[in-house]
């Protein structure tokens, strides 16, 4: 089964493990029949309107549902209190006083954007309460995040993905691109790592263009005619989501998105791009497996389904409201099985030239 974009799958690891380490610190009784449960209060500050809060939320939820399926004798429970950020980062703000000055949470998970990081890591350094982040800091004004010891960033640094770009960059032979980013501290922090590493890959930055996340249509459209003249047609893209649906949606409309034209997006803006561009579309997932498409899709039951989880039932209801699709593909043409199994070396490699990568063997 695929997801859309590879940043939902390290969430879900993240979580698994996050709370693997939760439970390690909960202490155990052993062989004792009647267990005094410690509540654990932990608040869990997400953008609820969005397809990554709602996968998150989801990623969260079933991983620390499975954690205690596998370890009831703990004597610690982590209870889960979410409230709905909107998407603002003072509304994450106010959420987060909320949940201490009410719940009296000891662990706040959250923030899905920069700015709500540097916020909630504010507040967690006065509350002297740990905040998991889903999110960097700012590297300015606010320092680094080494001088708060109570933020722990969870998911990968943004920087991590600067080297794959560069390495993607390389591979398809491109010798100029145009790095088209926000003109926010978000936007501008990541620009310096991409500089670096784009030239040592001997590649030409023809242009670094900065838009207002206030632009109207009217600018973006302008801006983007202005880079249609540097006849460069390679772009990198870092913007937020304030700017992502305008911005792909008017490069449509001037045919920027047709055969010929390669735009590279960071994993943020693109996580950005599937939840703004189409809310309404649902998450296309893939599986070869017909029997698993049957169950899902229909409401027809078999001595087979007596081995299904119930929670796992949920995915049924998933696709009758209409937040996901499940379709059935064949093995053969299933092209992410290279990443998660091993394989015949004729399939894995008919598999990676599908992917658009079996020059690299040639290399």
């Amino acid at each position: 089964m695929e997801f859309q974009g590879k940043k939902q799958t390290i969430l879900c690891l993240s979580f698994v493990t996050l709370f693997s380490l939760l439970g390690l610190l909960c202490a155990k009784i052993d062989g004792s029949p009647n267990i005094v449960v410690e509540e654990v209060h932990v608040g869990v500050i997400l953008d609820m309107g969005s397809r990554e809060g709602k996968i998150i939320l989801s990623c969260i939820s079933t991983s620390l549902s499975d954690f205690y399926h596998l370890h009831n004798n703990y004597s610690t429970r982590v209870i889960l209190h979410t409230r709905d950020s909107k998407g603002k980062a003072l509304h994450a703000l106010s959420a987060a006083l909320n949940l201490l000055d009410k719940i009296k949470v000891e662990a706040i998970i959250g923030a899905q954007t920069r700015m709500e990081a540097n916020l909630l890591a504010e507040l967690g350094e006065e509350a002297k309460v740990p905040v998991l982040s889903l999110s960097g800091l700012r590297t300015s004004p606010f320092g680094a995040p080494g001088e708060y010891p109570f933020f722990v960033e969870i998911t990968q640094d943004e920087t991590s993905q600067v080297t794959a770009i560069s390495g993607l960059i390389e591979m398809f032979k491109w010798r100029a691109v145009i790095l088209l980013y926000e003109n926010t501290d978000y936007g501008r922090d990541i620009i310096p790592f991409f500089i670096n590493s784009i030239e040592e890959a001997n590649v030409t930055i023809v242009y670094k263009s900065c838009i207002a996340a206030s632009s109207a249509d009217e600018q973006i459209i302008e801006e983007l005619r202005n880079l249609t003249k540097l006849k460069t047609t390679v772009f990198v893209v870092h913007v937020s989501h304030f700017l992502v649906p305008r911005l792909f949606l008017n490069a449509k409309k001037l045919g920027l998105l047709s055969e010929g034209y390669a735009w590279i997006m960071t994993s943020t803006s693109m996580n950005f791009l599937h939840s703004s561009m189409d809310p309404s579309k649902p998450i296309q997932l893939w599986n070869d497996n017909t029997a698993a498409v049957y169950f899902a899709q229909g409401n027809k039951r078999s001595n087979g389904m007596r081995h299904l989880h119930l929670k796992f039932l949920s995915a049924k209801d998933k696709i009758r409201d209409g937040e996901t699709a499940l379709s059935h593909i064949g093995t053969d043409f299933m092209i992410a099985d290279p990443l998660n199994k091993g394989l015949p070396n004729h399939v894995f490699h008919r598999h990676v030239a599908s992917m658009g990568l079996q020059f690299s063997f040639d290399a």
